[in-house]
């Protein structure tokens, strides 16, 4: 494991390939193709970091420089078999999700529709969620589904049209942002409703498929909806305090949040799911309940397992944020085993083909292998950025407001 020196002290890396992570962990097991090694760039990294240092604002915009070449005349981001499905509703939802997150990056960097380094893209990913997320809305589909599907897409885009009115407060933003949080919120009431958990009573009979794909995708919808009530959007209450009945169900006696049937699964996955969670429960006011503290012991057990070839790729962007909200004993550590380990994979070009190491055999295919490195490119740049708070997935204190108007951001 690579980390990051003691304060006062430099430390040399060179930066080469990276694998992306699996998103929702419902693929079969493949093996992952080889590549050859790509000619890195000598970075020198020093003790200001997080992200303050010469060699993380460096990253930070080679990441966006080349993620701004590889956008689309649509306004989208390429992605490989970005025409796979997991149910019929998906219609392009890989570039959706890459698109969402290469946004909210640019966003980080205090970019615009009108102001910033990045307008011509922030705009062209702005019409191109707009007209993406209206097709996902339409089709209204009966179940998300827990492999994935317009869940993942739509809460992604519900982050990322949050943020963007807080900079631009365009009305037709506001409303297809509202529209996105009535579906999210539909979405949790559907699956959790839908699952045999709730069929039996709240007892869940342990399915992979199930316990791990409701979990995951109930943490980025909360989280998202969290984020969005936040900034003063109508949000119903009435799933989140089912999501809250949820995971008071599905904790194991180490802390864990239920991935798989009897824990089974390795440490890395639990600790996606556990320390996503983490962040979907401050979003619901509840993360200090006295029993979610061996949850907060478990998660911080296992840090360094938090970017791991089994943690999905979304869920190590939300492991960074909770870690960050969580407070600098909490941060500091997670930089050390982590931020050394991500420059030193980015490539010349600016691009990183994968988030994480690949020291063991795959246990199923991470969607990052099949769609590209636009996605694991973005989630870095975001990461990089967390600290700059220009994109927050968690704030506090936030209360049900109807219509209340955000306040803008100014960068």
């Amino acid at each position: 494991m690579d980390h990051l020196n003691p304060p006062g002290k430099t430390r040399l890396f060179w930066i080469g390939w990276l694998a992306p992570l699996l998103l929702m962990g419902s693929l079969p097991a493949a093996q992952e193709p080889k590549a050859p090694d790509a000619a890195g760039k000598q970075t020198l990294h020093d003790e200001k970091c997080p992200g303050e240092c010469a060699p993380c604002q460096e990253a930070i915009r080679d990441a966006l420089d080349y993620l701004a070449g590889q956008q689309l005349e649509d306004g989208g981001l390429p992605a490989k078999n970005w025409r796979l499905r997991y149910v019929k509703s998906d219609k392009d939802v890989i570039r959706v999700m890459t698109t969402a997150v290469a946004g909210l990056a640019f966003l980080a960097h205090g970019s615009g529709p009108c102001a910033g380094g990045y307008t011509t893209q922030i705009a062209g990913i702005r019409d191109y969620l707009k007209a993406r997320a209206r097709e996902i809305l339409e089709a209204k589909p009966r179940r998300i589904g827990g492999g994935g599907g317009p869940g993942y897409a739509s809460a992604m885009c519900l982050l990322f049209f949050t943020h963007l009115y807080e900079v631009d407060r365009d009305e037709d933003t506001r409303a297809i942002t509202q529209d996105l949080a009535h579906f999210v919120s539909a979405c949790i009431g559907t699956e959790i409703h839908e699952t045999v958990w709730k069929k039996r009573g709240g007892k869940d009979p342990g399915t992979v498929w199930y316990v791990s794909g409701v979990t995951a995708l109930l943490n980025v919808c909360v989280i998202s909806l969290g984020r969005a009530r936040a900034a003063g959007f109508q949000v119903d209450n009435r799933p989140l305090e089912l999501a809250k009945s949820y995971y008071a169900t599905i904790l194991f006696k180490n802390g864990s949040i239920k991935y798989d049937k009897n824990n089974a699964f390795p440490t890395e996955p639990r600790q996606g799911r556990t320390v996503a969670a983490i962040l979907a429960l401050m979003s619901l006011g509840d993360h200090a309940n006295e029993r979610y503290k061996p949850v907060l012991e478990y998660v911080r057990k296992n840090m360094e397992k938090t970017m791991a070839h089994h943690v999905p790729s979304l869920h190590t962007l939300l492991g960074a944020y909770t870690f960050f909200y969580l407070g600098q004993e909490d941060w500091k550590p997670y930089v050390d085993k982590h931020f050394g380990k991500l420059i030193d994979r980015q490539r010349e070009d600016g691009s990183l083909p994968k988030l994480w190491e690949l020291n063991k055999k795959l246990m199923m295919t991470p969607n990052d292998l099949l769609w590209g490195p636009n996605y694991a490119t973005a989630l870095f740049a975001l990461i990089l950025q967390i600290p700059t708070q220009r994109v927050q997935f968690f704030r506090a204190g936030a209360d049900l407001i109807d219509d209340a108007a955000p306040k803008r951001r100014e960068f």
